[in-house]
């Protein structure tokens, strides 16, 4: 079943806002760190206020899309297999451009150490 065109730009909204969350707990090294503790707090209570919105608002589609789920609970574990999979692959390749970094810096040394061995004989 698909909501009507003001639930829809409600919902939307909505995830925006669950997303709110996130986005306001990005780290900037001017900013006080708070324990991972109380952001996960935040985040819960967060995720609590939202869907508790999304229920007042929309009983009928949060109804639905909960019987949906109940009726058909095999699509859920190949959808959460195929988001971890999706995430380890995000998180190799954010390590790649540290790796590099690494690479380049080992390599750099080396140089460096070509280059100084070379000018300490010319020099001698």
């Amino acid at each position: 079943m698909v909501p009507p065109r003001t639930r829809t730009a409600l919902l939307s909204l909505l995830g925006v806002l669950a997303l709110a969350g996130t986005a306001a707990a990005q780290n900037f090294d001017s900013a006080p760190q708070l324990s991972p503790v109380f952001r996960a707090g935040g985040s819960f209570l967060i995720d609590l206020v939202v869907g508790g919105i999304l229920v007042a608002v929309a009983p009928a589609y949060t109804r639905d899309a909960i019987a949906e789920i109940r009726d058909d609970p095999g699509g859920s574990p190949p959808l959460g297999v195929s988001v971890a999979v999706g995430a380890l692959v995000a998180a190799i390749l954010s390590l790649v451009p540290i790796l590099g970094s690494v690479i380049l810096f080992v390599v750099d040394m080396l140089g460096l150490g070509v280059v100084g061995r070379n000018l300490v004989r010319s020099w001698t």
